[in-house]
């Protein structure tokens, strides 16, 4: 599979923005644009660790929570140690509901336009299409 890096973190950071939106839905607050965007904007820049060499689970797992970490720094600065524990954990929680609901959407449709690599998973769909169920799955996420 063709994995173009433009593309790739284009649509990630669209999606990284819905889901930033979503932990902003559930604690009832809305940071600066700015920071959204450049959490978002991170977000989609390290998607591009799918053309890293493979890596272990250990560092997957680590990876993932120093990502998560810089993202929660980066949109919504840090106060003190509960208030980033929640928000981190919202952001990890908010992301697997999503991946949940996109590859049961992929499954319902019996595709095989998926590719996951180093914590990465790529969606061979158009990019049109990711991003308007990124819109949905956040509607009924913040419903």
């Amino acid at each position: 599979m063709i994995v173009y890096a433009d593309l790739l973190s284009f649509t990630n950071s669209i999606v990284t923005y819905f889901l930033l939106l979503g932990v902003c839905a559930v604690f009832k607050f809305r940071p600066k644009t700015y920071r959204l965007i450049w959490g978002a904007l991170f977000g989609g820049l390290c998607s591009l660790t799918i053309f890293l060499p493979k890596m272990n689970f250990f560092f997957e797992v680590l990876l993932r929570i120093v990502v998560c970490s810089l993202q929660v720094l980066i949109t919504f600065s840090f106060k003190n140690k509960i208030r980033f524990l929640k928000l981190a954990a919202c952001l990890l929680t908010i992301t697997y509901i999503f991946g949940g609901a996109i590859l049961s959407v992929l499954e319902i449709f019996e595709t095989n336009n998926i590719f996951y690599y180093n914590g990465v998973a790529y969606f061979n769909i158009s990019p049109m299409m990711l991003i308007l169920s990124t819109c949905a799955i956040y509607l009924f996420i913040k419903l």
